[in-house]
């Protein structure tokens, strides 16, 4: 479930301070290409453009990665980040539904209920099936989401895109589609040099 509600608060830009010759060894060497690694998981992708990656923006609330616009007009108010949640790989599209599901119930005792529509079908980089999903109607005005799912080989692997009030959704969910045609999983991943963080980046020069 999507456990980190958009706040009114813009979030600090954070510059992560990792040694870039970790991501070096594992064959990625785009400055804005990261990784997000677990035990059951490791998949990697690429910032959208004007976009900057932060590891330690919501470390405190378990995301691993956050994706924030830099000086993009209609997006001061916007931000993506990506976690890992429960799969299964003998039934991904019902992984998928479970997550809705639970990300609706979050708001059971909340007098208004958001609603989830799948809005298409999406594809990684090495051709991982996903699906787009759009939340509205959140108890705070003017707030919604849309989220893409990847169905990992262990886990639910999930992008979420959260638009505050009069956000920009177009470029916004332009740059979410951008990310996750980026998407694909690796068969490992090195720990995070400088600290045992969870997402992985590397730092532009």
């Amino acid at each position: 479930m999507h456990k980190t509600p958009l706040t009114a608060a813009l979030l600090a830009l954070a510059a992560g301070a990792h040694a870039a010759d970790e991501l070096t060894n594992s064959g990625i060497n785009n400055p804005f290409e990261g990784y997000v690694h677990g035990t059951n998981h490791c998949y990697a992708f690429t910032a959208p453009q004007g976009w900057t990656m932060d590891n330690t923006a919501l470390a405190a609330e378990g995301v691993p990665m956050t994706f924030l616009p830099v000086e993009q007009p209609g997006l001061s108010n916007a931000r993506i980040y990506t976690r890992p949640g429960d799969g299964d790989a003998s039934d991904p599209q019902g992984a998928i539904r479970r997550q809705v599901d639970d990300t609706i119930a979050l708001y059971k005792d909340a007098a208004k209920q958001p609603s989830a529509v799948k809005e298409a079908d999406v594809t990684g980089k090495d051709g991982a099936p996903g699906e787009l999903w759009h939340y509205t109607g959140y108890p705070t005005p003017g707030i919604e989401e849309m989220v893409v799912y990847f169905p990992g080989k262990q886990t639910l692997n999930y992008f979420v895109l959260q638009l505050g009030k009069n956000a920009d959704r177009t470029a916004g969910k332009a740059a979410l589609l951008e990310l996750a045609a980026s998407y694909y999983e690796r068969d490992n991943c090195q720990p995070c040099a400088a600290e045992p963080q969870s997402g992985c980046q590397n730092p532009a020069k």
